[in-house]
């Protein structure tokens, strides 16, 4: 890696190789800065030999790491929020894992993708003395809002995350005008809006069948959507 540009650190506990959202972060920053990008799996091969950037792997949590700590998102509703919500972050072995990793690098900047990244970028950004950018996406609160138990115990963690530490970062992003707006409101910072949307290609016009129309969904598979 080059060590004559500054290095931005590149958090997403996602499968990178997956995340079209992050992978386009990768492409436009790779050129001009030196990179360190943390998230689960391999890199796609497009990048796995990069002398610009540098891979970090981490296994997500599995069903039975989590099941110890719902006793802590229980107890977040109605007793120190700040205590419960941290330990359930901080107890998982993937975040420690994560921190561990990255603790001994020197970055110039974070950028935090999603909530989840948002207490390990803040710990890092501290850590180096260097700003983080948080990419929230879309609205983290609602993110799985078709699972009661998420909307029950998990939404009041993220609303925590949020006012704890999203309200410093050095600027935000999100997808949509309305989401900006919303977290403007709520939660008093207000995001810079970028879609996602792929490169602009040129396509020839061509003649539609109205009999005959099908329907690309761009996004997760999700039932709510």
């Amino acid at each position: 890696m080059q060590t004559s540009r500054p290095t931005i650190c590149i958090i997403s506990f996602s499968p990178i190789a997956r995340d079209a959202r992050v992978l386009r972060q990768i492409h436009y920053l790779a050129p001009h800065y030196d990179l360190v990008v943390l998230g689960y799996g391999a890199p796609p091969q497009r990048w796995q030999n990069a002398d610009s950037v540098r891979w970090f792997s981490v296994d997500p949590p599995r069903w039975y790491e989590m099941q110890y700590l719902k006793a802590l998102l229980i107890a977040g509703k109605v007793w120190q929020p700040s205590v419960c919500y941290e330990l359930w972050y901080w107890l998982q072995r993937l975040y420690r894992r994560a921190f561990e990793q990255l603790r001994q690098i020197r970055a110039d900047l974070v950028f935090a993708n999603d909530w989840s990244a948002l207490p390990l970028g803040w710990r890092l950004a501290a850590r180096w003395n260097a700003p983080m950018i948080l990419d929230l996406h879309e609205y983290a609160p609602l993110e799985w809002e078709e699972q009661w138990k998420w909307r029950l115990f998990a939404a009041p963690m993220t609303v925590y995350f949020l006012h704890h530490y999203a309200v410093h970062a050095a600027a935000t992003l999100t997808v949509a005008p309305e989401i900006a707006q919303r977290y403007g409101e709520e939660f008093g910072f207000l995001p810079t809006v970028v879609l996602n949307a792929p490169e602009y290609v040129a396509v020839e016009d061509h003649t539609v069948d109205p009999h005959t129309v099908r329907l690309i969904h761009h996004g997760s598979a999700i039932r709510a959507r």
